[in-house]
């Protein structure tokens, strides 16, 4: 029986650990820093044993996954490298956070580490909002040596996720486009509306407003510190999108439907190519 520990309980980890202990060959143990997770985890059968991670013999685990946000990521690998130190052989470790480059310069300090970020999650938070299948069929980008990424695919086979490489700075100027920068757009035309709209629109939204900003319900703490960790990849996709708001803006005041056509379509032809 294989035996993993699973720090941070959130969607992210509860939905890995639901899945998992589901199959009756994994023998899960979990920690999460509050209780009421950690009680909702027990008696939901979602993890085996509630163990703290500073707490367990580490020769007896065969993956370790960090399901914090990024700076708690950091402050765990550099933990465990302390704890680690003088062991003949050092476990697996792997994270599920949505930046890398900062991650993966920490995790250096590591026999064994894995940058993991899968592409899949929800506008809701919590061990509440997890999901069996969560990963299925999902992109599950990885970072690090092969024999490692290879070692992590074996042991969570079962999830069925669509495995791929990829160095942290590729992987961060992606995620800055397809996921940073929809957060803040998502966010930024919240406030907007409600600044420059009449009292009592938010009664009178259909479901185009309600599909563009849904993930404006986003945790606030966990995107503060995703945002400001990938900082550098998602500044110039904002600038970026400033400028074709302004071109927008352009086409509009100097009447030029035939641009605002083709550019409406050319949006038209590249969402309809999405996977």
């Amino acid at each position: 029986m294989k035996t993993i520990l699973i720090n941070g309980l959130g969607l992210m980890g509860a939905s890995l650990a639901s899945h998992l202990a589901q199959l009756g060959e994994y023998r899960i143990l979990g920690y999460d820093r509050d209780r009421e997770t950690l009680a909702v985890a027990i008696a939901n059968g979602v993890i085996d044993e509630a163990i703290a991670i500073t707490d367990f013999d580490y020769r007896q685990v065969d993956l370790v996954i960090l399901g914090m946000p990024p700076k708690g990521i950091i402050t765990t690998i550099n933990h465990l490298a302390t704890q680690f130190f003088g062991l003949a052989k050092q476990p697996l470790v792997m994270d599920l956070g949505s930046t890398k480059s900062a991650i993966m310069q920490a995790g250096a300090k590591l026999w064994h580490f894995v940058g993991g970020h899968p592409m899949t999650g929800s506008d809701k938070t919590g061990i509440g909002a997890r999901q069996a299948n969560l990963y299925d069929g999902r992109p599950f980008f990885l970072c690090g040596a092969a024999a490692d990424q290879h070692a992590v695919k074996t042991l969570l086979a079962p999830l069925q996720a669509n495995w791929q490489s990829i160095t942290a700075k590729k992987h961060d100027q992606i995620v800055a486009g397809i996921s940073d920068l929809p957060h803040v757009m998502a966010f930024a035309l919240v406030n907007t509306i409600d600044q420059q709209t009449p009292t009592g629109w938010q009664t009178v939204t259909a479901g185009g407003f309600k599909d563009t900003t849904r993930i404006a319900q986003a945790n606030s703490q966990l995107w503060t510190e995703i945002l400001i960790a990938n900082q550098q990849a998602t500044v110039p996709q904002i600038e970026a999108l400033i400028t074709e708001l302004v071109t927008f803006k352009t086409v509009l005041e100097t009447n030029n439907s035939t641009q605002l056509t083709a550019m409406i379509e050319q949006a038209n032809r590249i969402r309809r190519s999405l996977a």
